[in-house]
């Protein structure tokens, strides 16, 4: 008579072995995907700016149109977002403004920092002026702490909103922020003045001077 051999039943110590290893699969898994969320999602901490434009600085400011101020770490990948949206903001509103990208940068390593990739896209923004902002002393005085910081400034330097242009860390797509920024340029009522900012921190960055990786990957906000 002949049989079909049949294959070994698993053994329970085999069983438990491959339970475990689906656990820890689905651990490290859900670990990484809460983390992406995490650091996408973590805002800088931003102090309010001034309330007028202060006199004696370098920024130039029109007297004839509104100024928005867009302080960049220049090694900060998840900043690219932010200048698309100020991109597509400039095709939104049908009025003049002025864009200003404040360069934050050490001291000490000026030429690598403003030879960035986003170094280089800010310097081809059209209608848009790029500054060094060496040691991040503008961005002191304006109290900018993060990548990505927008302030914008009426035609006599009153203060009308400051924070991000992103709805989390390097994320492309209508915001709050963009919204707002577009009704107050336009001239509409909105209740909205200040967002969070998703981005590297500016000052303690660019003092530091990370060497060789773009600061968001290191650890900083």
């Amino acid at each position: 008579m002949i049989k079909p051999l049949q294959p070994p039943s698993p053994s329970p110590a085999g069983n438990c072995a491959r339970l475990y290893l689906s656990v820890i699969w689905f651990l490290s898994v859900a670990g990484c995907y809460l983390l992406l969320v995490w650091h996408s999602s973590t805002q800088g901490i931003e102090k309010r700016p001034l309330e007028r434009f202060p006199t004696g600085t370098a920024i130039p400011l029109p007297n004839s149109n509104p100024t928005l101020l867009v302080f960049v770490h220049p090694l900060c990948p998840c900043t690219f977002a932010t200048t698309s949206e100020l991109e597509r903001l400039a095709t939104e509103v049908h009025v003049p403004f002025n864009i200003v990208y404040l360069l934050v940068c050490p001291n000490a390593d000026e030429d690598r920092w403003t030879a960035s990739p986003l170094a280089r896209r800010c310097s081809v923004s059209p209608n848009a002026t790029v500054l060094i902002d060496l040691n991040g002393e503008l961005a002191t005085l304006f109290h900018a702490t993060t990548s990505g910081a927008c302030i914008l400034y009426s035609s006599d330097g009153e203060l009308l909103y400051y924070g991000g242009m992103t709805s989390a860390r390097g994320h492309e797509g209508e915001s709050l922020g963009r919204v707002a920024i577009r009704e107050i340029l336009s001239g509409h009522r909105t209740n909205v003045q200040k967002m969070p900012v998703f981005g590297c921190e500016l000052i303690q960055n660019a003092l530091t001077d990370q060497q060789s990786v773009p600061c968001c990957k290191s650890g900083g906000l």
